[in-house]
């Protein structure tokens, strides 16, 4: 901890962590027990008791109340406001909603509206899932009318529910080939010529509109890869209209994270990283720490390599009911109304709850750990991954007088507890014990800041 690595991150200001909601914000504000929706948004969204996430991406749906595809997963049929051409409903789509207002009483400060179909009397083929062999389901003659919708749209939701968005997506992983009728949720594919016409068509309505500063975000790939591509590709007006460049990291290396690290560098524009769940395969287990591994090394990965202003995940509740591992909180999405908090929750919580929204992140990250500043209370921020079956020696230097140091550790067995270090006047000493993930908190006098 150099003053030159302080120093170095004074450029780097962290926007926050997030979460999209959607599918488990569609069931479970629906819950009729109201004390449970509540501890879930708690968990999700405040301090100290929970994660403390500030950023949400709410999910403009594009289906039919009480009409759900029966192909479609549960949760994933989300009500559309639109009831055909200047018809509205806007009292639909109530669960989702609920937890976006729940979130912004408890703190998030970031919305997203992301669209994952435009509506169905939009569409060339009648389904929200996708077009025969997964090609563009969007008529060309229908794309100002979008556009139009999604203004209209956003405009009628601030002047009844006195929410205005920060930034809009239009587009979800548009460049792939699986959005077709037989899907399990909503979603619509692209070309990238009809992503250029959408994208100049929504800057155009965002100022004659009274939507500005929204900000256009996108292109939203699959993966890093992908999303490379499809800003390369686009032309310089739609890359233009985009104020900010959003990736999904399903499929993703070191070197595609810098690839494109690098590529929003020389745009200007912000980088997110706005959408991965990631659990372990196998039998169901909540507290097994394996996913939550998982999910700490892609972390990890993303600050050294990609090196987003934010990070959201998918999910934050999933369905225990489809025996899997995904997801900080499980829930039946069933009549029940049940749910369990899994240890992924708690190695999430090891770096949202200390690296906050304004803190600052150094151009240079050690392997496998994640240096924030906190310049107002002069403090740092050390998360440490150990994802081995030995414990590591781990030694964090300063080159400042240390006042205090204090660490909490997730691993088999415990779940964010306090953890004992040794501190001497400029080092903090530990033990990193096996398949575990530690944070310290370094403070520094305010005269030293």
């Amino acid at each position: 901890l150099t003053e030159e690595m302080i120093k170095t991150a004074s450029g780097r200001k962290f926007a926050g962590w997030g979460t999209s909601l959607a599918w488990w914000a569609n069931v479970i504000g629906r819950w009729r027990d109201e004390d449970k929706k509540q501890a879930i948004c708690d968990l999700i969204f405040s301090l100290p008791k929970g994660l403390g996430l500030t950023i949400v991406r709410y999910n403009f749906g594009a289906g039919e109340p009480g009409k759900e595809p029966a192909n479609f997963r549960v949760g994933a049929n989300i009500e559309c406001y639109g009831q055909g051409p200047a018809k509205w409903d806007m009292g639909r789509d109530g669960g989702q909603r609920w937890i976006l207002q729940e979130a912004i009483k408890r703190g998030a400060n970031q919305t997203e509206a992301f669209f994952n179909s435009p509506p169905l009397w939009l569409l060339a083929c009648p389904s929200t899932a996708g077009a025969d062999y997964g090609q563009n389901n969007l008529l060309p003659e229908q794309e100002t009318a979008f556009a139009e919708y999604v203004t209209d749209l956003l405009n009628r939701f601030a002047a009844a529910y006195q929410i205005r968005f920060h930034s809009l997506s239009l587009f979800n992983e548009p460049s792939s080939m699986w959005w077709q009728s037989d899907n399990d949720q909503e979603g619509c594919h692209y070309s990238v010529a009809q992503q250029e016409r959408l994208l100049c068509l929504m800057q155009q309505k965002i100022k004659e509109g009274g939507l500005y500063p929204l900000t256009l975000s996108g292109p939203e790939g699959w993966s890093v890869f992908e999303s490379i591509s499809m800003y390369n590709d686009l032309s310089e007006a739609a890359r233009a209209a985009l104020g900010r460049i959003s990736t999904h990291t399903y499929l993703a290396d070191d070197r595609a994270r810098k690839a494109l690290c690098r590529l929003a560098q020389k745009e200007k524009k912000p980088l997110w990283m706005s959408e991965v769940c990631l659990a372990q395969e196998g039998a169901q287990d909540p507290a097994a720490m394996a996913s939550g591994l998982r999910i700490a090394k892609a972390i990890m990965a993303d600050f050294a390599y990609l090196r987003p202003e934010a990070w959201v995940y998918w999910q934050a509740v999933e369905n225990k009911n489809l025996n899997h591992n995904y997801g900080f909180i499980q829930a039946g999405y069933d009549e029940k109304e049940e749910y369990h908090i899994t240890k992924s929750f708690y190695v999430f919580g090891q770096f949202t709850r200390f690296i906050r929204p304004g803190m600052l992140l150094p151009e240079h990250l050690p392997e496998n750990g994640i240096i924030a500043y906190d310049p107002v209370e002069n403090k740092a921020v050390c998360v440490l991954l150990n994802e081995t079956a030995a414990e590591k020696s781990c030694c964090i230097e300063s080159g400042q007088d240390i006042v205090q140091a204090a660490a909490v550790i997730t691993s088999e067995g415990k779940d964010m507890q306090p953890y004992s270090v040794d501190k001497n006047e400029r080092e903090v000493r530990l033990i990193l014990p096996a398949q575990s993930i530690l944070t310290v908190e370094i403070f520094w006098t305010k005269e030293q800041a």
